[in-house]
């Protein structure tokens, strides 16, 4: 063990080499293993969330592969998962105690089942400092990669335990509150697409028949279909509106080009929808719809997310997969000739409306986190006189 830096803030702190800090530091199999109907998932780099894995995106493999996988590389309650190539440094704490998927190219902290161990962690490879390291050690051009060499040789700063049990415990309880918000709106969101379905696909109400007085329409009916204007080069962690681009995740910006209760597509690469009520920038391949009735946003958001493999069939089956403006336009679906006098509409405003306050709630914990972070786990923030 060797002091590097001495006190920093009011926190003593020392530094060690990932492989020392940790039980042991590997990675997932480099092999290919065959995909099965069945049997388990491979998880790699590409389906690492920060609270959760794609489970859903990922390959099954057999039950042979499976242990031979995990008898180099097991994945254990409170290790680390860390991508190793593609978008370098995404980080997963496994918080389950039974573990049954493998791991390709990803890199596994084994943290002996060390709980608080496991959180310092976890938090201090999303420091300033720690990212630095990692990204010191990427390699390659093409596709950027870091050694296992290097993961496991990733200075760790460590500190007394009562100051670094305090610092976890309140970076975790942003955390968890975040994730609580997250889960209520999946299942908000859930019940607004089994209405959806429910009422506008299997016509249950009506005995499974839709009613003579309900009618086709387009979305482009309801809005124009525009485009955003920016590159990818104006987003950042930080800023003060969302920017939608064709990923999942949302970034930030300091600008904005709208200013609605809007429905996001992504065009190319991996489709999606969102929806978002505000001002806000978006991508130029990421399509802004805006109806012009704001009523039915919410209910048309459903519309589109209950229907988007079919608006993207056509495109999927291209070399470079991309939704046209035509593909959204001429979108088809049915809904009663009378909308005006369809109270249910009102339905899916009230459930986006909760949704829509969580989201807010979940972005200023973020921020609030993102903030406390860096300073928290350098010292610059005292937790002595803190009691949790």
């Amino acid at each position: 063990m060797r002091c590097e830096g001495g006190d920093v803030g009011v926190i003593k702190m020392e530094t060690i080499p990932a492989y020392k800090y940790c039980k042991f530091v590997t990675d997932g199999t480099h092999d290919s293993p065959k995909r099965t109907n069945f049997g388990r998932k491979l998880i790699t780099s590409k389906h690492l969330g920060r609270y959760a894995l794609d489970f859903q995106s990922a390959n099954y493999i057999s039950e042979e592969d499976y242990l031979k996988i995990i008898k180099r590389s097991n994945v254990e309650q409170w290790d680390i998962l860390f991508s190793m190539i593609g978008t370098v440094g995404n980080i997963y704490i496994e918080t389950m105690p039974n573990v049954d998927y493998a791991c390709k190219n990803v890199g596994i902290f084994q943290c002996g089942n060390d709980q608080n161990k496991s959180k310092w962690l976890y938090y201090y490879l999303q420091t300033p400092k720690a990212k630095k390291h990692i990204y010191s050690f990427i390699r390659g051009t093409t596709q950027g990669y870091i050694p296992l060499v290097s993961l496991r040789n990733i200075p760790i700063d460590i500190i007394d335990f009562t100051t670094r049990d305090k610092i976890i415990q309140i970076l975790w309880l942003l955390d968890e509150k975040i994730k609580n918000n997250m889960h209520i709106n999946d299942n908000l969101e859930q019940q607004a697409q089994a209405i959806f379905k429910a009422w506008f696909v299997d016509f249950e109400p009506f005995g499974g028949i839709m009613p003579d007085d309900w009618k086709v329409y387009k979305l482009g009916d309801f809005l124009p279909v525009i485009t955003g204007k920016k590159n990818a080069n104006v987003s950042s962690l930080k800023g003060k509106y969302p920017f939608f681009s064709c990923s999942h995740d949302i970034s930030w910006t300091d600008e904005y080009s709208f200013d609605g209760y809007a429905i996001l597509v992504a065009g190319n690469g991996d489709f999606n929808v969102k929806w978002y009520d505000g001002k806000f920038e978006a991508y130029q391949r990421t399509y802004v719809l805006i109806p012009k009735d704001p009523r039915y946003t919410s209910w048309l958001y459903y519309a589109v997310k209950h229907n988007l493999s079919d608006i993207t069939r056509a495109a999927r089956g291209s070399v470079i997969s991309f939704i046209t403006k035509s593909n959204l336009e001429e979108f088809s679906f049915v809904a009663p000739k009378n909308l005006e006098k369809f109270n249910l509409i009102d339905k899916f405003i009230s459930i986006n409306k909760i949704i829509d306050h969580n989201i807010k709630q979940i972005y200023l914990l973020t921020s609030l986190r993102d903030t406390l972070l860096p300073k928290l786990m350098s010292g610059e923030i005292d937790v002595s006189n803190i009691e949790i």
